[in-house]
């Protein structure tokens, strides 16, 4: 059975992917919900889980089961999410020590509009479509090439320039608005 849904997945059917959904969601929010602790983390994460199986539909390779497939793409997803934050928060430290060592009144007004334009970035890249979203945050997060991002999402080049530029156009407006 699990083979068979495999194989209707990997040609697109829908009707396949909600049921490897139907079967198997429950199990990966709660194994995610066990490592961290975080309902909405875990929510995040394993609807994250079941859009990469969606988008990775034609070209997936799994050797395991089906099951160990998603529990290890959820772990890795689990990881990824606190190797993000765990270098957020060294870049935060590292700016604050840096900042510190100035008690300049620009250096402070600098500090906080800093600040301020990080976390309207963040809530403008929060705001982009979800494709576009994930197209700049390849593109910029993970410093892939427009080329990359096209065999790793089963997308054109050019969809990935348009997306691009959609992205880069909504921050520049973002900021002007502001």
């Amino acid at each position: 059975m699990e083979n068979w849904l495999l194989s209707e997945l990997k040609k697109g059917s829908k009707e396949a992917y909600r049921n490897i959904f139907m079967k198997y969601y429950k199990i990966v929010l709660a194994y995610l919900i066990k490592l961290s602790g975080d309902l909405s983390l875990s929510e995040d994460l394993a609807q994250g889980v079941f859009l990469k199986l969606w988008t990775k539909r034609k070209s997936l390779q799994i050797h395991t089961s089906l099951k160990k497939y998603l529990f290890s793409t959820a772990y890795n997803s689990f990881m990824d999410h606190f190797r993000d934050l765990e270098r957020e928060r060294i870049m935060q430290r590292d700016y604050l020590q840096i900042s510190s060592l100035t008690n300049d009144e620009q250096e402070i007004k600098n500090q906080e509009q800093l600040e301020s334009d990080l976390l309207r970035l963040r809530e403008l890249i929060e705001d982009l479509p979800p494709k576009c979203k994930e197209i700049f945050l390849l593109s910029k997060r993970e410093g892939l090439k427009y080329k990359e991002i096209a065999i790793r999402l089963d997308v054109s080049i050019k969809t990935v320039e348009s997306q691009m530029y959609l992205a880069m156009k909504k921050l520049r407006e973002g900021f002007i608005d502001q």
